[in-house]
């Protein structure tokens, strides 16, 4: 099943997706929480990877969910 769901079109585009949109809350949040100040741009580069592994882990758990419950829905209705 991992293999027919990482493999069924619009899976990547879909994480790929949430990895960005993870990124940008995570990276506003954490900005908004040191008081929107200048100084948070100080290593940024360190903080934009964390976000990045952290938004790659949530896009790709989310949706691998969301295809996988498709795909079981499909199996089950064609049954």
């Amino acid at each position: 099943m991992f293999k027919r769901v990482v493999t069924h079109k619009g899976f990547w585009k879909s994480v790929l997706f949430l990895t960005i949109t993870a990124m940008v809350v995570l990276f506003v949040i954490n900005w908004g929480l040191s008081g929107f100040g200048s100084e948070y741009f100080n290593g940024v580069f360190r903080k934009l990877l964390a976000f990045l592994v952290g938004g790659a882990i949530y896009g790709f758990t989310i949706t691998y969910i969301k295809f996988w419950s498709k795909l079981k829905q499909q199996e089950n209705r064609s049954k």
